[in-house]
């Protein structure tokens, strides 16, 4: 271990010495008996000093300090650790069974380093790549008792052995499953009757067709298995066109599914009528990225009365005779995509009134800023946000999107795309920021740096500043060390000589 990381531990260790020890008895409020009251951030910066030990020990003191930390990405990210693909894999590996880690990643997984010892803290492991039979990573489960999240990416250039020859292990506390298989789709009969407590499955794979086998029964045996507690489903990149598989899935007895994703998956508008029509419950609905007319849309108003989250791409316009029967509605997601020779119109939501909107996200549709302030002074409560602007806004339009912001006093995460705003419109936007934690700008062509040091100056909440391809935001360096800044350069061009 280098000198640095070791005075870092040593001075972390002393912290928490005083913390636990003075703060906690010395500088204790004798009636109340709790820990003297100091500013959030004073005890942020001493628990990024801690262990995951110390820190999992900080968390049991008071509720304040389990909140802190909880809400803490930064701190979170220590009970994390990668084992990544190098020689000292085997040992690092090993580590994690004498530590405190809940979270795993590992790269690259070979035979010598499935475990020996019980890992009884781990309850998250991702294993990307691993280099080892099947059979052998049911003898790695047995190892894991408290496992609640899995994730797995298949090599595509490996037999991982014949799934129906092997010993049978109890996941018994798995309550999730994402699952990257290719073409490795008879991957799945490992976790076949195995998931007792399932909740959530993920799957991604190209289902190969079996001589004697309907297809994909490979994936409707495990949903069989687990259809007394299976509630969320996302399905990536499988095509539900072929045969009845997806209406093979619906028609499982017993099976009452909350949360449904098929964004970049192939589906049927048939299939997705039976999915509304046999599948009451759902709260949360993804649609694959087709235009969805308004026949869908009067399916899912008419059989999904507990709504919260809908996600979809249409070509309508005049979205509010569907959008006033979704009165639970929680966040919405639209995509406008014309069809050809379509004459695009404006999207008016001013007469919406919903309450219970917390998230919001239009992109591609014709807005205006004052249809729309008139519909945010009715949903007053939407907390993240994204505007799209087809057209170029002038002056007037950020004075009222100011107002949208000041309305909004709920708002902490901010979207921007490929609106026409400059480095001095952002003067105006920035006093009405100040309680954002998160903010985006996305293809935003006409600001920069400037733009960038005066949100991370002038909004004293900010944790989160991501740019996506903005071409003048080059080797941007935020000025406050708190805010993590996610950068998405523009793709590079090459002019080849004639």
């Amino acid at each position: 271990m280098s000198a640095p990381n070791q005075t870092a531990i040593a001075v972390g260790s002393s912290i928490f010495a005083r913390v636990s020890g003075e703060l906690l008895t010395c500088a204790m409020n004798r009636r109340t008996k709790r820990p003297t009251k100091l500013p959030n951030e004073v005890w942020l910066n001493i628990f990024g000093h801690l262990t995951p030990l110390q820190l999992l020990t900080a968390r049991l003191v008071c509720r304040n300090w389990n909140r802190l930390v909880g809400n803490s990405s930064k701190l979170l990210d220590q009970y994390k650790v990668t084992v990544p693909a190098a020689n000292d894999a085997v040992v690092r590996w090993k580590h994690v069974a004498t530590s405190r880690y809940t979270t795993v990643k590992v790269s690259s997984f070979t035979t010598g380093m499935i475990p020996t010892v019980p890992l009884t803290t781990v309850r998250s492991l991702s294993l990307e790549n691993p280099w080892i039979t099947a059979r052998q990573m049911v003898k790695m489960f047995s190892f894991l008792p408290n496992l609640q999240h899995l994730s797995v990416v298949a090599v595509a250039n490996v037999n991982y052995g014949l799934y129906e020859t092997l010993p049978a292990v109890q996941l018994d506390r798995l309550e999730w499953l994402d699952l990257d298989l290719g073409e490795k789709d008879g991957f799945l009969g490992v976790f076949q009757n195995n998931c007792p407590r399932l909740k959530g499955l993920q799957v991604k794979m190209a289902i190969k067709k079996y001589l004697e086998a309907p297809y994909g029964s490979k994936l409707l045996d495990l949903i069989n298995s687990t259809r007394n507690t299976l509630m969320q489903v996302k399905f990536n990149q499988i095509d539900f066109r072929k045969e009845s598989l997806l209406t093979d899935i619906l028609a499982v007895e017993g099976l009452k599914l909350k949360h449904v994703t098929l964004t970049s998956s192939l589906v049927r508008p048939s299939d997705i009528a039976l999915l509304c029509e046999s599948q009451v419950d759902i709260e949360g609905l993804m649609l694959p990225n087709d235009n969805i007319g308004s026949v869908i849309f009067t399916n899912i108003v008419s059989h999904l009365p507990n709504l919260k989250e809908l996600d979809l791409h249409t070509y309508l316009f005049d979205l509010l005779p569907f959008l006033v029967n979704l009165p639970r509605l929680e966040t919405l997601r639209m995509f406008f995509v014309s069809l050809v020779g379509q004459l695009v119109e404006l999207l008016d939501l001013s007469a919406w009134r919903n309450p219970n909107l917390l998230h919001l996200s239009l992109v591609g549709f014709l807005l205006k800023s004052q249809t729309l302030l008139a519909f945010f002074k009715s949903s007053p409560n939407i907390r993240t946000l994204t505007l799209n602007f087809s057209c170029t806004i002038d002056i007037h339009d950020v004075l009222v999107i100011a107002g949208q912001l000041k309305e909004l006093r709920e708002l902490s995460d901010l979207t921007l795309d490929r609106c026409v705003i400059t480095d001095n419109d952002m003067l105006l936007l920035v006093p009405f920021m100040n309680n954002l934690t998160a903010l985006t700008f996305s293809q935003m062509l006409t600001i920069g740096v400037p733009s960038g040091q005066l949100v991370v100056q002038r909004c004293p909440k900010l944790e989160k500043l991501t740019v996506i391809r903005c071409p003048f935001f080059d080797q941007f360096v935020p000025q406050r060390s708190s805010v993590r800044v996610y950068m998405t350069p523009c793709p590079t061009i090459i002019y080849l000589p004639y």
